[in-house]
């Protein structure tokens, strides 16, 4: 059951989000996998101690049906909505990086031109 409650409900996040793809890329899939298993286990598990108040969770709690349960339907919510939220941020934000070699010849020339 551990397995299944850690790594199911990132299964059901590719394919949400790979869906239209006929033929993804295996490595990018198997990279989104692994990421999605690890926000949505830690997002779930931040629910059942935070909010839930369920404090010292361990990997045996697993092996209760009730908690089983509880993780479940919590990691599954995640799974689904985490895609869609995944869609929306590359469409609306962007961040941009410009790596250089500074070399301090604007600085020079700033001072030379004063």
């Amino acid at each position: 059951m551990v397995i299944l409650a850690i790594l199911g409900p990132a299964f059901i996040s590719i394919m949400i989000r790979y869906k239209q793809q006929k033929y993804p890329e295996l490595a990018k899939m198997i990279i989104e996998y692994g990421i999605y298993a690890l926000i949505i286990t830690l997002l779930t598990q931040m629910v059942i101690t935070y909010i839930l108040r369920i404090p010292d969770v361990m990997q045996e709690a697993l092996g209760s049906f009730p908690f089983f349960t509880k993780y479940s339907v919590i990691a599954i919510i995640f799974a689904i909505v985490l895609p869609f939220l995944q869609v929306l941020i590359e469409k609306y934000i962007k961040v941009s990086i410009e790596v250089g070699v500074y070399d301090g010849t604007e600085e020079s020339e700033e001072k030379a031109n004063s």
